[in-house]
This record gives C-alpha cells, structure tokens and sequence, in this order.
C-alpha cells in the first residue's frame, strides 16, 4: 500500500504561536499505545520537547 504523506503538507503553513496536532505512526502501523503506560513515555517526550522549544523561544527572544 502507497501512503501518500505528502499531500497532508499540500496548502498548509506555519503561524507563530498557533497549535498545532501531531499525528504519529508506528512500525508498520501497528496499535502499540492502545494501554495507557506504554503511551505515556512518548508523551513525556512529547512534552519535554515541547518545553524545550518554549525556553528557546523565551531565551532568543521570541525566535525558537
């Protein structure tokens, strides 16, 4: 099966303090968060990373 990922980009753009949704697959596709404690170590990442780019963008002054 073809995925065509690339026409998810198609007319989308970026805008400066807008949230966005992220999508993410796994290996094949399969269902690996379907239980609450094997998903929540991709969410503290999620998170951290999320703080990470907040503190960058307060140290640089509104450029991340």
């Amino acid at each position: 099966m073809a995925y065509r990922t690339h026409t998810l980009r198609h007319g989308r753009f970026s805008e400066i303090g807008r949230a966005y949704l992220i999508t993410i697959t796994t290996d094949k596709r399969l269902a690996r968060f379907m239980d609450w404690f094997q998903a929540r170590p991709v969410i503290e990442a999620l998170r951290a990373a999320d703080q990470e780019i907040g503190r960058r963008h307060l140290r640089l002054g509104g450029h991340a």
